[in-house]
């Protein structure tokens, strides 16, 4: 991981840092020379420390194990070696109170759904305009930017809205698999949209090796019948 920031939204989703925008403009420039972004969410009853020092964990441990990888000989995944990436980690309230020795948290479990609603809530504003954003700041970027989505617990339901939010707004449409048959049934469907002709050319090389084979064997054919007529003939 190359480069990292921290995003704080309320619960409306507003991300509450002026300057994000202007970061990202920088960061999703060219000059950088990004190519993958990873965006992450915390979950439900989540502290603004403890997001950061997950996230911190995450993004060195990452970047560790990338280089390792890419130091493999031969490359496993030769296209690590020119991936660039750039982590946001998102910071949204998920607790009832930062203070973690409040008494008000000790209600925390009754807000379960209040955070889950407000995590559609942060996806649908939050990450999807940071999404906008970094892909407004990469238009000339070639090739265009690749976006890898990770979520913890309600952190799941924060990029899952996210996506559907990209979807709608492009006209695309958004799948969530929660097992294996519905991941199978998903794949049917893709395979069932249109589909475009492509002309393939088809090349053809024939070469006759046959008569390397061919000539030593009448060689030896010949050697045979030709001793047969001498002392060194078979016997009967």
């Amino acid at each position: 991981m190359s480069h990292y920031i921290t995003v704080p939204l309320n619960e409306n989703g507003v991300i509450t840092d002026e300057y994000i925008q202007d970061e990202l403009k920088v960061v999703c420039t060219q000059r950088f020379g990004i190519t993958d972004v990873f965006l992450y969410s915390h979950g439900w009853w989540t502290s603004a420390v403890a997001a950061l020092a997950d996230y911190n964990r995450f993004s060195v441990n990452f970047a560790d194990k990338t280089l390792e990888i890419a130091a493999i000989e031969p490359p496993p995944l030769a296209r690590l070696r020119q991936t660039k990436a750039f982590g946001v980690g998102l910071h949204w309230p998920s607790m009832l109170s930062e203070n973690t020795g409040s008494l008000i948290d000790k209600l925390e479990a009754m807000s379960f759904y209040t955070m889950e609603k407000r995590a559609d809530t942060i996806g649908h504003h939050g990450l999807y305009a940071i999404i906008r954003m970094a892909v407004e700041a990469n238009q000339a970027g070639d090739p265009p930017l690749r976006f890898h989505f990770l979520g913890h617990s309600f952190g799941c339901k924060v990029v899952c809205a996210a996506l559907q939010a990209v979807a709608d707004a492009t006209g695309g449409k958004f799948y969530r698999a929660t097992d294996t048959d519905s991941l199978q049934k998903i794949y049917e469907q893709i395979n069932r949209l249109e589909k475009n002709a492509q002309t393939v050319q088809k090349f053809e090389h024939t070469e006759e090796l046959y008569s390397w084979a061919l000539i030593p064997a009448l060689a030896i054919l010949g050697l045979s019948l030709l001793l047969q007529q001498t002392r060194l003939r078979r016997l009967p």
